[in-house]
């Protein structure tokens, strides 16, 4: 992957909302409702962003397998020809071996592409990470109604919100800490293979 665009910032009832001593309640309410904002931003982000890895990391291998499969089958209709050779016309021959060669070279530099710019280990990762956000949230939303038949007090239910905030924001940086080390990763063996060509 080349760039990776910025996490989303959560504008939902745009800042952090403050604490209003004259109504604890509904500044509990208020914070649950950015909380659940926050979680829901950072989920849909993913969601949206989804797609277009699984498009293009898909269709990617279609096109390895379909170069692939055209450098197996071209030696062995080069091999499957008259001695003449297949002629298209007087001064034009069909080359089967350069075609399969042109086709494995397309296949490796497809695959190169994809591991460049990081588009199946991206879905795989945009997949793994949208999935824990969403378990987490529903485990959020059960210890929430745990918490609220039991009254449990205003106190109680901010750390618990602190601990889902930090679980969301721990998650998000995971994916985003695996991009950078696998596009480092990447460089570094970019820049092997230019130093080995010199």
């Amino acid at each position: 992957m080349a760039g990776k665009d910025d996490k989303p910032i959560h504008d939902r009832g745009s800042h952090f909302p403050k604490w209003n001593h004259d109504a604890s309640q509904q500044s509990v309410n208020d914070i649950y409702e950015w909380v659940i904002g926050n979680a829901l931003t950072q989920i849909d982000w993913y969601s949206k962003k989804l797609p277009h890895k699984r498009f293009f990391s898909l269709r990617g291998r279609f096109l390895v397998l379909f170069c692939a499969a055209i450098g197996i089958l071209c030696p062995l209709l080069d091999a499957s020809q008259p001695a003449v050779n297949l002629r298209l016309s007087e001064c034009f021959r069909l080359d089967f071996l350069k075609i399969g060669y042109i086709a494995f070279a397309l296949a490796g530099i497809i695959v190169m592409c994809d591991k460049y710019f990081g588009l199946s280990t991206g879905w795989m990762r945009f997949i793994e990470t949208k999935l824990k956000l969403e378990e987490a949230l529903k485990a959020f939303y059960l210890d929430w109604a745990e918490l609220s038949a039991r009254n449990a007090g205003e106190a109680e239910m901010i750390t618990k919100m602190k601990v889902f905030v930090l679980q969301v924001e721990s998650l998000v940086s995971h994916e985003s800490a695996l991009w950078i080390r696998e596009f480092k990763s990447n460089l570094s063996s970019i820049d092997d293979m230019v130093k080995k060509d010199k």
